[in-house]
């Protein structure tokens, strides 16, 4: 099945940033990918909107599915690290949230990002031990 939304595992300093939809739940940011735009594209705008933090790409995370509306949908995300935080502000506390790498997996309202989570939180703690180097917003 192809993505039809894509979106960001995103690390900022020693920690995950995480965003809050309208019902309280807490996903890792993600959208629909506009036509003619890459999943790459999508997830660092995705991010962007929904965190207001700009990041780059380190590597594809993979692939997630949930279901909506009786349908499955995939989404493709990718672990990032912030580059920037331009309306960081405007978000925090409010619709996103920067957590330790120790709480994610605790604070992740759905099991298929647990279980995304499960699959690359060793791959971010190893990134967040070599990012000496990184510009640090």
């Amino acid at each position: 099945m192809e993505p039809v939304q894509s979106g960001g595992i995103i690390i900022w300093r020693d920690r995950v940033v995480l965003r809050r939809t309208l019902l309280g739940e807490w996903v890792f940011p993600k959208g629909w990918i506009d036509p003619g735009e890459s999943l790459e594209q999508t997830a660092v705008r995705e991010v962007r909107e929904e965190t207001g933090v700009q990041a780059e790409i380190v590597s594809l995370a993979g692939e997630a599915a949930y279901e909506s509306e009786g349908e499955t949908r995939e989404v493709a995300y990718f672990l990032m690290r912030v580059t920037d935080s331009p309306e960081w502000a405007d978000h925090a506390g409010i619709d996103a949230a920067a957590f330790p790498v120790g709480e994610v997996e605790n604070v992740l309202t759905f099991e298929n990002n647990r279980d995304l989570w499960s699959q690359v939180s060793g791959q971010v703690r190893q990134i967040i031990r070599n990012r000496r180097g990184w510009s640090r917003p």
